[in-house]
């Protein structure tokens, strides 16, 4: 490891440490690990292939899973990877070296556990991580903690390198579009705002379910987050303030 990339290392950690929302989120994951409740109803839901947090329905996860197939992919950079469900979807590929990273120590321990094989990394998203994979898959995580000043586009190429080949980005825009990035890539996008719609309107009903309140007593942080998220994304999409899209990036 160089010595800019130790620096960087180190240089996280502090950011972490002074990071309300990483401490959140790891109080957020120990308590969606728990829960059985949320456990089946994202698999009902979403189709999650392991417990996870994320935006992705059961066709993205279909597209996704697809994507990953490509013989040209040898090695994953996971951005902002939570608690893992692409090291599923590539489970069988173990030629595949994957690289998870994400500012919550917790989903990080768990993945360590769960995916001996792959690598994991609490790694702040301000910095820019240094990373030798040909393809970058990136779910709901690029606004992160991204300098707002940034655009898209800027925030998108400061999580590739040159060895960099196929990108794939799930996510919601305000007021934009995944970004074209230079003529050398040839870019796939699709609006899935219309599932997404969906999506948001199957969580909103069963997050008023006997059910769900039963389990909001005992995991307090898990409900009331999804809650304030879930009521969040409807109100954005009844403005018109969002849209969602798909986005696959190859370079020539």
């Amino acid at each position: 490891m160089t010595l800019s990339q130790n620096i960087n290392l180190l240089l996280s950690k502090f950011f972490i440490s002074q990071d309300p929302k990483a401490k959140a989120f790891n109080s957020f994951y120990r308590e969606l690990l728990q829960s059985d409740v949320y456990e089946k109803l994202a698999f009902k839901i979403q189709g999650h292939p392991t417990k996870a947090y994320n935006l992705l329905t059961k066709e993205n996860y279909s597209f996704l899973k697809e994507w990953l197939k490509s013989e040209e992919i040898q090695s994953i950079l996971d951005y902002g990877c939570g608690l893992g469900p692409t090291s599923d979807l590539i489970e069988g590929r173990p030629d595949i070296l994957l690289t998870g990273c994400d500012f919550s120590k917790a989903a990080i321990a768990h993945n360590q556990l769960k995916y001996p094989n792959h690598c994991f990394l609490t790694f702040h998203h301000n910095l820019k991580l240094h990373h030798h994979c040909d393809s970058v898959v990136c779910l709901d995580s690029l606004y992160h903690g991204f300098d707002q000043g940034r655009s898209v586009e800027d925030n998108l190429l400061k999580l590739l390198n040159p060895v960099t080949k196929r990108i794939i980005l799930i996510q919601n825009f305000s007021n934009a579009t995944p970004p074209i990035l230079s003529a050398r890539w040839k870019v796939n996008i699709m609006d899935i705002t219309s599932s997404f719609c969906q999506l948001v309107e199957d969580w909103n009903q069963e997050l008023l379910s006997t059910e769900v309140q039963e389990d909001r007593e005992k995991y307090p942080l898990l409900w009331g987050t999804i809650t304030r998220e879930f009521r969040h994304h409807q109100t954005s999409l009844e403005k018109g303030f969002v849209k969602r899209f798909v986005a696959t990036y190859e370079k020539s």
